[in-house]
């Protein structure tokens, strides 16, 4: 599959496509690194880093990155499940920020201040690929 877009907002609403997975089957990286508090995971001591890396492969990389695109309603949003089936979290949509990184990556973050994602992609062979995500707030 080639690259769905040269431009990356365009890249990221294709990403995250609700009805179609390619696409981050494609430009997710397998292993994908996941990083959280150190202590989310293990006692704390001393001599303990901040945060642990750990790599999700296969499909469980994917559930890293739960937000979807709206075409619709031009917003980022969660699906939930409950028993009327599955639809969108909430009315407004998620916050996103993108900063640009070095070698044409992007940053970007889900959410607000304590409350955030952010999801790391690198720029490779011709179109961005999602290398980690990060979850500092638990």
């Amino acid at each position: 599959m080639s690259c769905p877009s040269k431009d990356f907002d365009t890249f990221l609403q294709r990403y995250a496509d609700p009805a179609d997975d390619s696409v981050r089957r494609q430009f997710t990286d397998d292993p994908l690194e996941y990083e959280v508090p150190t202590y989310t995971v293990e006692e704390e001591t001393a001599s303990s880093p901040i945060t642990h890396i750990s790599r999700h492969t296969g499909r469980s990389r994917l559930d890293l990155f739960p937000f979807r695109y709206f075409k619709d309603a031009k917003v980022f949003d969660q699906l939930v499940s409950d028993e009327h089936g599955t639809r969108r979290q909430g009315e407004v949509g998620i916050p996103v920020s993108i900063e640009t990184t070095k070698d044409d990556g992007r940053r970007v973050d889900f959410g607000m201040e304590y409350e955030m994602d952010t999801y790391v992609f690198r720029r490779g062979q011709g179109c961005w690929h999602l290398t980690r995500a990060v979850n500092l707030r638990d």
